[in-house]
């Protein structure tokens, strides 16, 4: 997902960043995942670079089913719950890697799990405000893009090539 992408993705970057008390301009990317009947997330830590990981489960699952996060050196396993989240810190206050936070996504056996991975970093990811539209928006050149590969009638042949290049991000 991008950065603020709509209102309630800002909003909930907002709440991540409030939840972890980490800067908001620390959060990467949210990223959306799907968990099929049988798909699974093998045991990983998530780096000491990324001081804190939040998992937001957006769905619950079938009683009975599996599809829980689990935590072997904790010994814990958390189940699915629409709308509930588990926040973890992948560092020690000393700024080692903590092998405690190893953990994985066992697979749903009927249901199909879908959560979005927050991970907040040690560095900037992003800027902290949107750019502001220049003064002059109203005067943007405005391409017909259809007109491009037309042929100009005059001259019996295709008119100029043009190439642009859009960017999402600066």
């Amino acid at each position: 997902l991008r950065v603020a992408q709509t209102a309630v993705i800002d909003r909930l970057e907002q709440r991540l960043a409030s939840l972890a008390q980490l800067p908001v301009d620390k959060l990467e990317k949210l990223v959306a995942v799907k968990y099929s009947p049988g798909e699974y997330f093998s045991e990983h830590h998530d780096g000491k670079f990324r001081p804190c990981t939040i998992f937001v489960y957006l769905n619950d699952l079938p009683p009975d089913d599996e599809g829980t996060t689990f935590f072997p050196h904790l010994g814990l396993c958390f189940v699915p719950r629409e709308g509930c989240a588990v926040m973890w810190f992948n560092a020690t206050a000393e700024g080692a890697e903590d092998s405690r936070m190893v953990h994985a996504g066992r697979p749903p056996l009927m249901g199909t799990k879908y959560g979005i991975n927050c991970f907040f970093n040690d560095t900037r990811m992003r800027l902290l405000h949107a750019p502001k539209l220049p003064d002059d928006f109203g005067n943007a050149r405005i391409v017909d893009v259809r007109a491009l590969s037309q042929y100009d009638s005059k001259q019996g042949s295709k008119g100029p090539l043009q190439t642009y290049v859009l960017r999402s991000e600066p």
